[in-house]
Order: structure tokens, then sequence, then C-alpha cells
């Protein structure tokens, strides 16, 4: 049991620092740009699709992070974290390229064109049935001292306020919910 335990903590330490990470790295860029990549996935409802899709497309987990991390900064609706969703392949997605390359394309392929008018539909239906998404995060935005390279800002302010503070506690209940999932499951397969 002390294994199962230790085991289940540890993986959800690791996720939880690579969603973290991402979170960095999506706000780190979108502050370096000034805002300009946001504008650019928010400009179209298809750009989302389009971005969210080519990052689920990618073989492993890190597009789907950068996807969650894109919807909670505001870069994301619904149907694009969705189309995103559908896209991804996982880890899997290294096994089906070395076991069966050309249809582990095709399947990424399909995925891909499948995924964006799935995102679309989704979006639609949100709008029908008045589904409200998350809101963009109040906290985030381009300071003027982002500009001026003051990184003891941008950690303060940026990472330690708002990503750490603000995200990492409603990360911390999904934490809590996946460990107790993974010792529950370790415990019955015992």
């Amino acid at each position: 049991m002390i294994n199962s335990v230790t085991e289940a903590t540890l993986q959800t330490l690791e996720i939880s620092g690579i969603v973290f990470l991402m979170m960095v790295l999506v706000d780190f860029f979108d502050v370096r740009t000034r805002g300009h990549i946001k504008e650019v996935i928010t400009r179209s409802r298809w750009n989302q699709y389009l971005s969210a899709s080519f990052l689920g497309v990618t073989p492993g987990c890190l597009g789907a992070y950068v996807n969650v991390s894109m919807y909670m900064h505001g870069f994301l609706g619904l149907g694009g974290i969705a189309a995103g969703m559908i896209a991804t392949s996982g880890d899997e997605a290294f096994v089906m390229l070395v076991q069966f390359p050309k249809t582990a394309l095709l399947l990424f392929l399909i995925l891909f064109l499948i995924a964006i008018p799935l995102g679309g539909l989704l979006d639609y239906l949100a709008d029908k049935f008045k589904i409200v998404r998350c809101t963009d995060c109040e906290m985030h935005e381009v300071h003027s001292q982002d500009e001026s390279r003051n990184y003891k800002h941008y950690f303060t302010v940026h990472i330690w306020q708002h990503l750490f503070r603000n995200h990492m506690v409603r990360i911390r209940f999904s934490i809590q919910t996946r460990l107790q999932f993974l010792l529950n499951f370790r415990l019955g397969s015992d």
C-alpha cells in the first residue's frame, strides 16, 4: 500500500509540475509578444480550432497541456479545447509511430480534420444551450513593466501571484481527486 501511495503521489506531482511549466510557458510567450499570440488565436474561432487541433495532434501529452493552459488564459474557448482533446493521441502516438508509422500519420490527419468541425459544433451547441465557458483569468494581463524586461516583476506578479497562487490552487483540487482515484484503483486491484 505504501508503494501505491508513493507512486501515485510522485505521478501526481510530476503531472502537476508539467502543467505548471506549460502555464508559465504560455504566459511567458504571451507577455513577450505583448499579447500578439493571443490576439491571433482569438481573432476567430477557426483559428482556435486549428491551433488547438495542431497542438493536440503532436505526439505526446505536451500539446494537450499547452491547450489546457491556453484555455485557462482565455486563448481558447470550449470548442477550441474540445478540438485539441479530440485530436490528441497522447503518448500512445509514439508507439503508433514506431509500430505502424504510415497508418499512424493517416490517423493523426483524420483526427486533425475531424477535430476542427467538431470544435465548431461544440461551440454552436454551447451557444445554443447558453453554456458558459470559464471566463478569462482576471489577473492575466501584460503590464508596462513586462516591456522593460523586468524579470523580478514577471516572477513575483505573473508566476508567483498569478500562476502559482491563483491557478495552482485549482489544480490542487484536481490533484487530490486524481490521487484518490489512483489509490482506489490500485487498492481495488491488489
